[in-house]
């Protein structure tokens, strides 16, 4: 029999940290990884950030860049692998969803309770 293809997504960061007003993602940046499996020949990996490809080559890292504002996240990478040439059928597929986080903002003041009335209960 053949050989079943597989592709894994990994990056060097999955969350990224921003300001309490949801700008200044850090790290400003982040490689994605694509470590395909029982493949022969070369490897052609297509790069798809929320659904439009961005990198159809033989390298398997794609440089990806947080969203500059929280509220445009988070960030869906897939990656397709094909052997021979861009243009044969895809072998295996994988996708990873990159976010980010931000400190809570503070709550109002709560409501000052009454005094204790001891009613001899």
């Amino acid at each position: 029999g053949i050989n079943s293809r597989s592709v894994d997504l990994t990056a060097g960061t999955i969350v990224f940290t921003y300001a309490a007003n949801g700008t200044t993602p850090s790290p400003s940046s982040t490689v994605v990884t694509a470590s395909a499996n029982n493949t022969s020949g070369t490897v052609y990996y297509r790069f798809f950030k929320n659904n439009s490809s961005v990198q159809h080559t033989t390298n398997n890292t794609y440089p990806y860049t947080p969203q500059a504002n929280i509220s445009n996240m988070p960030d869906e990478i897939e990656v397709e692998i094909r052997e021979g040439s861009t243009s044969n059928p895809i072998l295996a597929r994988d996708h990873i969803t990159l976010g980010g986080i931000r400190p809570g903002v503070d709550g109002a003041d709560g409501v000052d309770g009454d005094d204790c009335v001891d009613d001899g209960v």
